[in-house]
C-alpha cells in the first residue's frame, strides 16, 4: 500500500502582497479609488492611468482583479454599510 500523502495546499504563503510587494505601483487606497471612480463615474481607463501614474493595461488588470484581487481592496459600499447598521 502506498504511503499516505499530506495535502500541500494548506501551506502558508510568504509571498509579499499588495503594497508590501517590492514592485507595487499603487497603494490599497489608490486601488479602491480606481474601482470606485470607474464604477461611479465610468471614468475612462486613460484618465485613471494618467491620474495615478500607471499604464492603461495596469488599470485594466486592477479593474478585472487580475492584480489586487483580495477583498480588502474593495471599495466600501455605502448601501451595504447602511443595511448592516439597520440589521437587515
Amino acid at each position: 500500500m502506498p504511503p499516505t500523502t499530506i495535502a500541500t495546499d494548506a501551506k502558508p504563503s510568504f509571498r509579499a502582497r499588495g503594497e508590501r510587494h517590492g514592485n507595487a505601483k499603487l497603494t490599497a487606497q489608490q486601488v479602491r479609488a480606481i474601482r470606485r471612480d470607474r464604477a461611479a463615474h465610468d471614468t475612462a481607463f486613460c484618465v485613471l492611468a494618467d491620474r495615478f501614474g500607471i499604464s492603461i493595461s495596469t488599470v485594466g488588470r486592477v479593474l478585472r482583479r487580475e492584480t489586487w484581487a483580495a477583498p480588502e481592496y474593495e471599495p466600501e459600499n455605502p448601501r451595504a454599510r447602511l443595511s448592516r447598521s439597520l440589521g437587515s
